[in-house]
């Protein structure tokens, strides 16, 4: 199979989203992983059996939380809604080479549009990633598909595939269904959700998992020094899950599954990319074929301070700075490090998602007038208008399985 077009940036894109690297909630290299299966790569998953007990009656062992798991799994909406989505869950298989040695990789998509001549497929980035020939496994057939690279963005681990409707039979063709896309701005802890996937190998495509939201917007910083928004749930993901969907009860998809916490004494730590996040990003590759990231006026780190963590300090809310790029339009406004960015554009800031979508309305060499306090003077805001600049990714690190504490 051929390998799928590079994606290449003209030299002056026209969508920005903002890469401000963020050491807040920030775990140790190598905690979060990726749950694309690439290979060899492997964790361990294997618990205490002191903290485990046995249930005949019920067919499975398991600690106190799954006992009490079990009676959400015997909802028959969560039967239903399986069944239903079937049909939009998709095992992508790709061909790749990692140190010279070619192998295999394993991740899942969602099937989120069609047109008149193809279906276009959603995904994870680093499923994909390096990637020869990518393909479609149709259990039916026991046969593949070649798909096509639509765009990918590594920052965000989100990739469109598109599946062409020329190469599958009539039967074939009644086989897909476009997945309904949620709204992730209503979720809520507590919340039941499924997950439908390939975890570990084709002969497990399309499983389904079933457990609730534990944080709808956690933002998190991973390996390569992205900092995201993530539902953050307890739903069993391995690594094949990725790029696989996490619906509500309704079968709507609110999440793509990204990455887990993948360590012997920790349990049901998982994260999902928000769709509405993810549309946007969506957007620019449909539009463009890649995202270009924007830094806020060569700010080149900083930390989104929380409500919670600012009432501490007993300051305001909001972006810190920690690092300016010399000769940049922040250091020329007389920002320092230190000072904290409340709002741009009059759009009060509540977390780094807001300047993330803030910055991805934008385009390279715009302004936007931000509101700064410094110190703890609140009543005296300093006003500062600065210019959107590329960031250089070439000199960021990247790949979710970088640093990685595989077994």
């Amino acid at each position: 199979m051929s390998k799928p077009p590079s994606q290449t940036p003209p030299s002056r894109p026209r969508k920005g989203r903002v890469f401000l690297i963020s050491l807040l909630l920030s775990l140790a290299a190598g905690l979060l992983l990726g749950c694309g299966l690439y290979m060899a790569r492997r964790y361990m998953t294997k618990g205490s059996a002191a903290d485990s007990f046995m249930l005949a009656d019920q067919g499975y062992t398991g600690n106190s939380f799954q006992k009490q798991l079990s009676v959400i799994q015997q909802d028959p909406a969560i039967t239903e809604t399986s069944t239903q989505v079937q049909s939009s869950v998709v095992t992508i298989i790709v061909n790749v080479v990692e140190d010279g040695v070619s192998g295999q990789g394993l991740g899942s998509g969602i099937v989120f549009q069609e047109d008149a001549n193809q279906f276009l497929i959603l995904t994870n980035a680093h499923v994909v990633a390096g990637a020869t020939e990518i393909y479609l496994y149709l259990p039916e057939a026991n046969d593949i598909i070649s798909l096509r690279l639509v765009g990918s963005d590594e920052t965000s681990d989100i990739a469109v595939l598109s599946l062409s409707k020329g190469v599958l039979s009539s039967d074939m063709l009644q086989r897909f269904t476009v997945a309904q896309l949620g709204d992730s701005d209503q979720l809520r802890t507590g919340q039941t959700v499924i997950a439908v996937g390939s975890p570990q190998d084709i002969a497990y495509q399309n499983s389904v998992t079933v457990g609730v939201i534990s944080y709808p917007k956690r933002e998190l910083t991973l390996s390569n020094g992205v900092t995201n928004p993530y539902i953050q749930t307890d739903v069993a993901v391995n690594p094949g899950n990725s790029g696989g969907a996490l619906f509500d009860e309704t079968g709507a998809v609110i999440g793509i599954i990204s990455n887990k916490i993948a360590l012997t004494d920790v349990e049901g730590i998982a994260f999902a990319i928000p769709i509405n996040h993810a549309q946007e990003v969506i957007d620019s590759l449909l539009s463009e074929g890649f995202v270009e990231h924007l830094s806020l006026g060569g700010i080149e780190d900083s930390i989104f301070l929380s409500s919670s963590m600012a009432s501490l300090y007993h300051v305001p809310s909001g972006l810190v700075i920690s690092s300016i790029r010399s000769g940049s339009s922040a250091e020329q406004a007389g920002l320092q490090n230190g000072d904290i960015i409340t709002a741009i554009d009059d759009v009060q800031l509540t977390s780094m998602e807001d300047v993330n979508s803030i910055l991805l309305s934008h385009q390279e060499g715009d302004t936007v007038t931000v509101t700064v306090i410094r110190g703890r003077n609140t009543d005296q805001p300093i006003t500062a208008t600065l210019t959107l600049e590329p960031v250089d990714t070439e000199t960021q690190s990247g790949g979710f399985w970088e640093g990685s504490a595989d077994s």
